[in-house]
Parts: C-alpha cells; structure tokens; sequence
C-alpha cells in the first residue's frame, strides 16, 4: 500500500470519529478563550482533574456498592452500554460539581483575603491526580480495563460514544454562545455588569457548570492530555495573534479545526506511533509556527 492508498484508507476508516470528535475540539477551545481572558488558565487544570477524579470515584462506588453491572461498559450492545453510561453519568456529575463548588467557595474566600489562589489551585490539582491514581489502584484490575474505555486512545473511541455525548455537549455549548457576553463580562469587569443591572455571582457560576459539564465530556471521550492541549493552546495562540475580541473568538475555533485535522494526518503518517501525544506535539508546533509567523509579519 503506497503513501496516498494508506492515508485514504486510515480517512476512511476513522472519518466519522474524526468529524464528531471536531465539535468537542471547538468547545473546548470555545471554553479555554475564557479562562485566559480571566487570567486563570490554571483553573482548567483542576477542571480537567476533576472531571478525571469524579469518574474514577464514581466508577468505584457504583461498581463496589453493587449498583452498577460494570461488564454492561464493555457489552457488544450499545444499548447496554448506553444504558450503564447514563447510569454513570447520573452519579458522576454531582461529585464533580460538589468538587467544583467547594474549591470555588474557597478560592473566592483567598481571592477576597488578597491571597495567592493560582498556589491554591495547583495544590488542588496535584491532589486530585493523585487521588485519581490512588483509586485506580484500589479499584483493581476489572475496573482498570473499564476505565481504559473513557481514557484511550481517540482513534480507538466508538464513534457511538461521540454520538451519545454530542446532544448534550452541544446543548451546553448553545446555552454557553448565548450568554457569553454575560460571563464574559462578569468575569472581566465585574463592576461594569453590576451597573448593568447583571449578577456576576450567577453568571460566574453559570460559566463553571457549564464548562465543567463540557470539560468532562471531552476528558472521557479525548482523554486528560488532549483535552487539556485543546482547553489552552488553541485559544491561547489566537490571543497572541489578533487583538480584537471577535477575531480571537473566530480564530480559536478555526485553529482548534485546522490543527486537529492536520495532528490526525500526522497520526495516519506515524501510525507506529500512540496518537495522542502525536496529536499534542503537532498542535503545539503549529501553534509556535503560527505565534512565529505572526510576529514576523507584524515587523513588516
């Protein structure tokens, strides 16, 4: 099989989860463009571990307290399987935003004392993963090759499971598009949505349900370490490169689609290779070609 027969055969092979798996690449950038105009990037490290951390926990106690049949995870049924995941589901989203509260309660409380929260919040993380690998161990070898389900390769994701997750993600996502003008000002100025008549309080906890609901669908589905690239270095090359508001928002969504595409080609040349961290460094070495080339022309 020649260069252009093999790539036509991995496009092929793998299209449908490379277009369902773009949306999730969209909306995690989307996301990401709003904790850097917040200046608090490292708060998408402790989202991501979070969303890591509660489905490990969760995955623990329902298959411990017998409420969950873990094997329906692995059945050849999609139905079955979609049926043990919204079980799942039903327990995992509360720990992760019982999690989330409780470290945006204390975060607030150091942030109002003039104390360094960026500290606190890398103390969080740490915590978390290490907690994550701690309940890995415990929960033993079954519950290892169930969570490989959520935590694998992208390419070896069911298309399925980005069609099961889609409906929500993009629900979130549209509710998000409409009030982002709201979050974002409420966490950029939060005087100015006062006198806007504005609850910076709400719309402050609206943006972290929100993207802590469509953080942790990505984590499943992508995986920690992507996710986490395309949280931060999509929106974060846009940001160096254009300075009005609109072009920025645009041009995260277009780097976040481009470098995707151009990360899964680099996969199908490199297939000896595992796909997510060829993905990772192909996105942050297009975004330096494009922050370098970028500066370049503004020289000219």
């Amino acid at each position: 099989m020649n260069f252009l027969e093999t790539l036509s055969f991995y496009f092929y092979t793998y299209h449908t989860t490379i277009l369902l798996s773009c949306f999730y690449f969209i909306a995690l950038s989307f996301i990401g463009l709003f904790f850097i105009f917040r200046r608090s990037s490292v708060f998408g490290l402790v989202l991501t571990s979070s969303a890591k951390f509660a489905f490990v926990l969760g995955l623990l106690l329902l298959s411990y307290g017998g409420f969950l049949n873990s094997s329906l995870l692995e059945d050849p049924s999609f139905q079955n399987r979609f049926s043990a995941f919204f079980q799942l589901d039903m327990f995992v989203f509360p720990i992760i935003f019982l999690v989330l509260f409780f470290i945006i309660l204390v975060g607030n409380r150091l942030q109002s004392n003039h104390r360094n929260i960026e500290t606190f919040y890398l103390i969080v993380f740490v915590s978390l993963l290490s907690l994550t690998t701690v309940l890995q161990k415990i929960s033993g070898e079954q519950s290892h090759l169930l969570i490989r389900s959520y935590y694998t390769e992208i390419l070896y994701t069911p298309p399925e499971l980005f069609s099961y997750y889609l409906c929500p993600l993009l629900a979130g996502f549209f509710i998000f598009f409409l009030f982002w003008k709201r979050i974002f000002l409420a966490g950029f100025d939060s005087e100015q949505a006062k006198l806007l008549h504005l609850n910076p309080v709400c719309y402050q906890f609206l943006f972290y349900l929100l993207a802590g609901m469509i953080i942790s669908f990505c984590v499943r589905l992508l995986g920690f370490y992507v996710s986490l690239a395309f949280l931060l270095i999509p929106a974060y090359t846009a940001s160096l490169c254009f300075r009005s508001l609109r072009s920025v928002l645009v041009f995260t969504c277009i780097f976040s689609l481009l470098f995707s595409n151009l990360g899964f080609f680099a996969i199908f040349i490199l297939d000896n290779l595992p796909s997510d961290p060829i993905l990772i460094i192909v996105l942050s070495f297009l975004s330096l070609i494009t922050i370098g080339i970028k500066k370049i022309l503004r020289l000219f």
